[in-house]
């Protein structure tokens, strides 16, 4: 059987992450929504979006990303 966080790490796409918490609130439209707090594995590097080299996630800024119920279909 596929455990809760293996499943949110596919459907989310974040496979290089570890998934901190997972919990469903509802935001200020009284809409349930699904929060979920993850950070890289430790050593991690990712490719910088502007010029393209690889660097550790430490010296991106963190951005908070939203899912929409569309995104998984």
């Amino acid at each position: 059987m596929t455990s809760a966080t293996t499943l949110f790490k596919e459907l989310l796409n974040v496979n290089d992450t570890i998934i901190d918490d997972i919990k469903v609130s509802k935001n200020h439209y009284d809409e349930k929504v699904l929060i979920a707090r993850i950070h890289p594995r430790k050593g991690q590097q990712w490719k910088c979006p502007i010029c393209g080299k690889r660097c550790k996630v430490y010296d991106q800024p963190y951005e908070e990303r939203r899912w929409r119920g569309l995104d998984f279909g």
